[in-house]
């Protein structure tokens, strides 16, 4: 994999010369690397993240991605942030209490 190509995403070359991931796609620009995220992922990552007990998740949000002056290919619709953030805040709350669990063992 190319220097600066990060993400721990397993992915394949594809035919037209840039790195394609299931997450994360990293392409050439002016002969360095940059990582661009895939809003579709949004949900499946932040839902990692607290799987495993982070602290705080930073999304970008708008109320209409296409038309956000900056960031909006990786924006999550301001329509679909409560329902994440429920299904977060229910996801925290059960590793919270399964950590209780492990440390009463």
């Amino acid at each position: 994999m190319p220097s600066g190509a990060g993400g721990g995403f397993a992915g394949d070359r594809a035919s037209a010369g840039r790195w394609q991931w299931s997450c994360v796609k990293a392409a050439p620009a002016d002969e360095s690397w940059v990582a661009e995220p895939l809003p579709v992922c949004i949900e499946p990552l932040a839902r990692a993240g607290t799987a495993v007990g982070v602290d705080g998740i930073f999304l970008e949000v708008h109320d209409n991605p296409a038309k956000a002056l900056s960031d909006g290919t990786n924006a999550l619709p301001l329509s679909e942030f409560r329902p994440l953030l429920q299904k977060l805040l229910r996801l925290a709350a059960m590793v919270r209490e399964w950590d209780t669990q492990q440390e009463k063992r």
